[in-house]
């Protein structure tokens, strides 16, 4: 999770950028400030897209992909921002039900989520709001793509085991 300050401040960035090149133009700002510090914790990076992956191959499938390595527009910027401070808001929180079962996964390593921290903040959250059943795997080592790393089929048992134990309990 971020700030409220840093989500403002990115916020204003977004419609500063937004009225001069428009919704739809990604500027160099806004892929400064998205994405453009995901690589630093990996230096020397052999790639702009080493943070998603462990797995070197992984990465240059994703580079080779013509669907991937698309820059942020400046309004789903500003919106990924919006979403984020809904979520920061505990009395939004508060609205869902407190009895559905919530799991957050992630790379302990994905800058994304703060290498795990605001992973970990995000679930405190959910659970000073009232959830009642909050659980949180983090995956050592592992960056982005979770799920398209080497031990994704350990990944998908994980979260078939914690679906099961959710259902059968309904």
């Amino acid at each position: 999770q971020m700030s409220p300050a840093l989500i403002a401040a990115g916020r204003t960035a977004a419609a500063l950028e937004g009225r001069k090149a428009g919704e739809e133009q990604s500027v160099p700002l806004i892929n400064r400030l998205s994405f453009g510090a995901y690589n630093r914790l990996f230096a020397p990076n052999r790639t702009d897209f080493d943070w998603l992956s462990l797995d070197p191959a992984n990465v240059d499938r994703y580079i080779a992909d013509p669907l991937c390595g698309g820059n942020a527009s400046v309004g789903l910027f500003r919106e990924m921002l919006g979403g984020l401070r809904f979520i920061e808001r505990r009395e939004n929180l508060r609205k869902m039900n407190a009895n559905t079962p919530i799991l957050f996964v992630s790379g302990a390593m994905d800058p994304v989520g703060g290498c795990g921290k605001g992973v970990q903040r995000a679930c405190r959250s959910f659970q000073r709001a009232g959830v009642r059943d909050v659980s949180l795997r983090l995956y050592p080592e592992l960056r982005h793509e979770i799920l398209n790393e080497a031990c994704r089929e350990d990944i998908y048992r994980d979260l078939y085991q914690w679906l099961s134990e959710k259902l059968e309990a309904i």
